[in-house]
């Protein structure tokens, strides 16, 4: 199995048996690395970016997804809705700043 590099990152799902040994992995949600509109974010605005400190809040089935990336002006915190594929972005930092949190 060979994975394509995505300079835009890639979050991944992985089975695992009663071992916790890993015996499938694949993408859940990557970022889209075709878009060059010549704009200063090389990565779709509308998709994640170099994904980092990812949380859970299973009650919900939400996958909070934070960005540290040089590839968006301005990193973001997304949800991904894992009952539905459905990705928000519900907010941005400033210029240079990293999404982090307990």
């Amino acid at each position: 199995f060979f994975l394509e590099y995505n300079k835009c990152g890639c979050v991944y799902y992985l089975d695992m048996n009663s071992d916790f040994t890993v015996t499938k992995m694949k993408p859940l949600i990557c970022g889209n690395t075709l878009y060059g509109d010549g704009a200063d974010d090389s990565c779709d605005i509308e998709a994640i970016s170099n994904p980092d400190n990812l949380a859970l809040a299973p009650e919900h089935d939400i996958l909070f997804i934070p960005e540290d990336t040089p590839y968006h002006v301005n990193n973001a915190l997304w949800a991904f809705d894992l009952t539905n594929n459905e990705l928000t972005r519900i907010m941005t930092t400033p210029y240079e700043s990293e999404v982090t949190g307990r």
